[in-house]
Formats: C-alpha cells, sequence, structure tokens
C-alpha cells in the first residue's frame, strides 16, 4: 500500500511538472551546423511575439514569411526576414504591425524598422542553444545594428 502511495505521488509530481514544463520550441539537435532553417526562425519570432502579447491564433492575424527569396534562401545574407500583418473584413487594408528579421546563426531577433533588438531571459537560453549548435555567438551591438541595416546609436 505505501509503494502505491508513493508511486502515485511521484507519477502527479511528473505531471505536474510537465504540465508547467515551457513548451519545446526548436528540437536542437535539428539545428544544423549551418543555422536556422526558415521554419526553426519563424518558430523563434513566435516566441518573441508572444512575448509581446500578439495574440497569433486570432483570425486574420498572419506571418508571413516570404520574405525570402524564391529558393527559400534569404534576401539579406545571414537573415530570415518576415513581417507580422493582421487582416480584416472590416477594415480596407491589411494591417502592417511589423517587419522582423531572424539571424540564421545566433537567433538574434530585430524589428527592424524600429531598430529594436529583442532581449529576454527565455529567448536568450535558446539562443545559447542555437550558438553551441552554430559555433557562432551573438554579435555585439554595434555589429547587429549594421547588419540589420540600423543606424549606429
Amino acid at each position: 500500500m505505501q509503494i502505491a502511495k508513493y508511486l502515485f505521488f511521484g507519477l502527479a509530481a511528473v505531471a505536474l511538472q510537465s504540465a508547467f514544463a515551457a513548451p519545446r520550441v526548436l528540437n536542437f539537435n535539428d539545428v544544423s551546423n549551418a543555422g536556422l532553417t526558415k521554419t526553426q526562425a519563424k518558430k523563434l519570432l513566435i516566441v518573441v511575439l508572444k512575448k509581446e502579447k500578439y495574440r497569433l491564433s486570432d483570425p486574420g492575424m498572419y506571418i508571413d514569411g516570404d520574405l525570402a527569396g524564391k529558393d527559400g534562401t534569404p534576401n539579406r545574407p545571414g537573415y530570415y526576414d518576415f513581417s507580422l500583418s493582421y487582416d480584416t473584413p472590416k477594415a480596407g487594408a491589411t494591417a502592417y504591425l511589423g517587419y522582423y528579421s531572424v539571424n540564421i546563426k545566433t537567433g538574434d531577433v530585430w524589428e527592424v524598422e524600429s531598430c529594436f533588438r529583442y532581449r529576454f531571459k527565455s529567448l536568450r537560453r535558446l539562443q545559447t542553444e542555437i550558438e553551441k549548435r552554430t559555433g557562432t555567438m551573438l554579435a555585439d551591438e554595434k555589429v547587429a545594428r549594421d547588419e540589420v541595416g540600423c543606424p549606429p546609436k
């Protein structure tokens, strides 16, 4: 009876722990030494957009990742570009909410219109794992700003 009791509480603890654990955003074993795929970069961007409280499940909200070249390669070396838009039949046009770039080798995420670099703990943990796979570290602010076309501060 005691064993069953401990087994029950042990299984309950494991179930609770996994219920509250952060969902796995990327399978880091799938990140190649060459860097993120377009799909992986989009998943990383979704982490940022959710942190920014965008309700991506709302009808009409979408991420356009067709900003890369026809063959799927980035327009800008080392980055995948995405736009976030909201389309509703009540509006006469699609609302453009942001233009984002994700560094393929590091997972560095920028909103390029405002030249804002995203930095928060859970994103940094993901970037650290990406850096381990690619062997490339996040660039310092000056270099990164230049890479995404932002003026120096």
